[in-house]
């Protein structure tokens, strides 16, 4: 949908319900397709509960990682400064327009 500054507030509306007509027709076909795949609550929510748990566990995993990271930046200040640097530096140079 495309709404320019020439398009009047009519022609705006006409093609915003045009788009709300189509969406209502794409969701209609989803809801059916999902009554046809036979797609049931209890599969849905089972698919639910396994999102919910991957979710979990990689924000545990993250807060592993950065307590890791944090432990090592902290044992070492000064390599890792130098090391965040060149990191820098690297992609300072990479982004550079020649």
């Amino acid at each position: 949908m495309v709404l320019g500054r020439a398009a009047t507030p009519k022609k705006n509306f006409d093609a915003l319900r045009s788009e709300l007509d189509s969406l209502r027709e794409d969701f209609g076909s989803f809801v059916s397709t999902l009554k046809h795949n036979g797609s049931s609550r209890a599969e849905l929510e089972e698919i639910r509960e396994r999102i919910a748990t991957l979710s979990n566990d990689l924000q545990t995993t993250g807060q592993q990682q950065l307590r890791k990271l944090e432990g090592q930046v902290g044992e070492r200040p000064y390599t890792s400064l130098a090391i965040a640097f060149a990191t820098g530096l690297i992609l300072g140079r990479m982004s550079v327009r020649r």
